[in-house]
Order: C-alpha cells, then sequence, then structure tokens
C-alpha cells in the first residue's frame, strides 16, 4: 500500500525458484553455480502454463563463483559473481541496508574477493565490477552498474558478541558513492535473543551535479527472539535519509516479521513493514506498508 488511487493492490505469485550446485576439485577447491527462475508479479498469462513458458526469459544465475580455501579457517580467495562481503547480508533485500548501499536484488557484481577468517575476527577485502553488457540477460544486474572495492574487518567477543568496521567505494557513469559504517551483533544466551545493528553514512556525488554531494544515513536496528526450536520472532526500526540537507527525504520503517520451521525443508514467512516518509509528524507524513506471506521449500 503506497497511497495511491489503485493502494492497497494485492498479488500471489512464485517469487524465486533456484536450485544450487557445489562442485569439489581436491580439498581446497570449489565451483559454486546457482541458477533459477525470477517471480512475475503480474505477468501477461498467470496461469501455471503461462508462467512456465516464460521460464527462458526469466532466467537468472546471481551467484557463480570459484573458491580456494584450504582448511574452515585461515585464508580465502574467490571469484565470480556474488556480492563481496560488506553488511549485515540479510536475506531480505527491502531492508533498507541492502536497498541504499548496492546490495539489492538481482545487483550482483563479479567480484575478486579474499581475507583471512579466523575463530575470533575475520577480514574481507574486495574489488568488483558490474557484468559487461555484452553478457546475455541471465548474466545482467539490473541495478546500479557501479565498479570499486570493499573492505570488511569484524571482531567476535566470547562468542556472545561482535563488532565491525567497513568501507565501500562505488563508481558508475551517473555517480560515485563513498560509504562507512560499522555492525554490531549481540547474542544474550538466557533471554535466546539476538541484537544486530548497522549504521552507515554514504556521500554521493552525482556526476554533472555541479559538485553538489549528497550526505546519506541508512541504519537498522533489531532484536530476534527463538523462544522454541523451530520458532524466529523479531521487529526491527530502519532509517534512511536521502539528503541530510533536507528533511522530506527521511524514511522511518517499522518491521515485524515471523519464521516458522513446521517440518525440515519447510519455512513460513510473515513479514510486515510500516513506513513514515518525512520527517514531519507521524499524522502528515505520507505512509506506506507491506505485508508478506512466503512459503519456502529447500530440497
Amino acid at each position: 500500500d503506497v497511497g495511491g488511487p489503485e493502494s492497497p493492490e494485492y498479488a500471489a505469485f512464485p517469487m524465486q525458484s533456484d536450485l544450487y550446485a557445489r562442485l569439489l576439485f581436491g580439498d581446497q577447491v570449489s565451483l559454486y553455480l546457482e541458477g533459477g527462475a525470477r517471480g512475475d508479479v503480474r505477468p501477461a498469462d498467470p496461469s501455471i502454463v503461462g508462467r512456465i513458458d516464460t521460464i527462458s526469459d526469466r532466467f537468472i544465475s546471481r551467484e557463480h563463483y570459484l573458491m580456494w580455501r584450504p582448511s574452515a579457517t585461515g585464508i580465502y580467495l574467490r571469484a565470480g559473481r556474488f556480492f563481496a562481503p560488506y553488511g549485515l547480508r540479510f536475506v531480505e533485500h527491502t531492508f533498507y541496508v541492502r536497498r541504499y548501499t548496492g546490495y539489492d536484488l538481482y545487483d550482483e557484481t563479479y567480484t575478486l574477493s579474499g581475507g583471512y577468517v579466523g575463530d575470533d575476527w575475520e577480514l574481507h577485502a574486495s574489488a568488483f565490477t558490474p557484468p559487461p553488457t555484452s553478457f546475455p540477460n541471465p548474466l545482467q544486474s539490473v541495478g546500479l552498474r557501479e565498479s570499486g572495492g570493499a573492505l570488511y574487518l569484524e571482531k567476535r567477543f566470547a562468542g556472545m558478541a561482535s563488532v565491525a568496521l567497513q568501507g565501500r567505494v562505488g563508481t558508475s557513469v551517473e555517480a560515485a558513492r563513498y560509504q562507512g559504517g560499522a555492525v554490531g551483533k549481540l547474542w544474550l544466551e538466557p533471554a535466546r535473543v539476538l541484537f544486530l545493528g548497522e549504521a552507515d553514512f554514504i556521500r554521493q556525488l552525482i556526476n554533472g551535479a555541479a559538485s553538489y554531494p549528497e550526505n546519506q544515513f541508512v541504519s537498522y536496528l533489531g532484536a530476534t527472539f527463538f523462544p522454541v526450536r523451530g520458532l524466529m520472532a523479531g521487529i526491527a526500526y530502519e532509517r534512511y535519509q536521502e539528503d541530510l540537507s533536507l528533511a522530506t527525504t527521511a524514511r522511518s520503517g517499522f518491521d515485524a516479521e515471523v519464521n516458522f520451521f513446521p517440518w525440515a525443508h519447510f519455512e513460513l514467512v510473515l513479514f510486515g513493514q510500516y513506513q513514515i516518509i518525512g520527517s514531519g509528524a507521524a499524522s502528515q507524513g505520507p505512509k506506506a506498508s507491506l505485508f508478506m506471506v512466503q512459503l519456502h521449500y529447500y530440497l
């Protein structure tokens, strides 16, 4: 519900169907392949036959890479198509810290990444570039076509908390983005609650905009409760401001999510998001809301 004349709108459709394969070459080298069909919210032919007939047009491979990793801990090197390590890396691409930091859906880049993963700390350094325009549609991206690099350093404490610092630079023909921030995680075993937080400051320079930069801010703060086996319940507050000099560009999101695993291989997800746009009183700013019920099946 975006508040438009046709809102609210309802749709039921298969969101995504993927198959994954991992091939091992000895003990240190592996090849990871992923491919599947993207969802089509309102297809011209919504019948099962119509959806099957368009699979070839909707096929995409979001991830495929070669990895050298001698052991579970230690150094590694990875090359192929995947997101450079950065941020909390939620599955839900609707979260602001994914949508507005270069990690939106189908925006994966071709990346060279290396680093070190230890018991209590890890470091990842990456260089990335968008798919070449000569590549076929199943290998293309749909967002900003940025090239650049990312750095992520995380330190863990007592098996229950971690703090990370991160930075990313991305440039395209339209703009350049320089961003940096921090990530925090805290697990409270007695309460069975996981707290997650991320905050990033972004400086965006629009090409040809007479050196008029935009300073942006995006953040996430949430808590997930694990009351019993097979059930997760979480709430979160999000904030994104496209231009810190204009209060009307602020956006606040309030989220609630329940993940239920009734049987092996099955997951039921209930997700709701309520947004207030602008920094005025809650009763005055534009509103937008989203509610989804998702059923996942894993082979």
